[in-house]
């Protein structure tokens, strides 16, 4: 439970991003980075991300994308939201 004006910040990884660098590791929304493995990351679009802070009724402070370590890995999207 948060606080009355408590911050929630969270990210996820970019499919737009994913589908113009690695389409062939991409099955719908999941992202498959190793190819003997069975194991996948959630993609997201920066509306899908925005939208979990609107279902629950929270305020966008900030969002948007942002590089990682080394920007040709990957782009990353964030969200900081406010309890209403």
């Amino acid at each position: 439970m948060l606080k009355p004006e408590g911050l929630l910040s969270y990210s996820g990884h970019s499919l737009q991003y994913l589908r113009e660098h690695h389409n062939n590791c991409l099955d719908n929304d999941k992202f498959y980075p190793y190819l003997v493995h069975d194991i996948y990351w959630e993609t997201f679009s920066l509306e899908k991300l925005e939208n979990y802070t609107k279902q629950a009724r929270y305020d966008i402070v900030i969002s948007g994308e942002g590089e990682i370590y080394i920007p040709e890995y990957e782009i990353v999207l964030y969200c900081l939201s406010r309890v209403r």
